[in-house]
């Protein structure tokens, strides 16, 4: 499973900090990341926090709920059923 996230810019920022349950969770030179470290079915909070070229950090921005989907369903052997042709014609040597 994954979260993808996004965010306006913040002025003067050289990378941004991204934030799961309150704990740096990844980082992002652009305004969008991938967190590829999260569970199927679970909830997160996340925030985003700029990093200057000094190495300081801004304030968190305000942080938003994320659920990831459920298990995908297991198909196991089964197959698909129903199939049937709505359309015939001859077929021609």
């Amino acid at each position: 499973d994954r979260a993808v996230l996004n965010w306006q810019a913040f002025p003067a920022a050289a990378s941004y900090e991204i934030l799961r349950d309150g704990a740096v969770a990844g980082s992002s030179d652009s305004l969008w990341c991938v967190d590829r470290g999260v569970a199927s079915g679970t909830d997160y909070s996340y925030q985003v926090r700029a990093v200057f070229a000094d190495g300081s950090v801004s304030a968190a921005s305000d942080a938003i709920a994320v659920s990831t989907l459920g298990d995908p369903v297991d198909p196991g052997n089964d197959a698909p059923t129903g199939l049937r042709s709505t359309l015939q014609t001859r077929e021609r040597a």
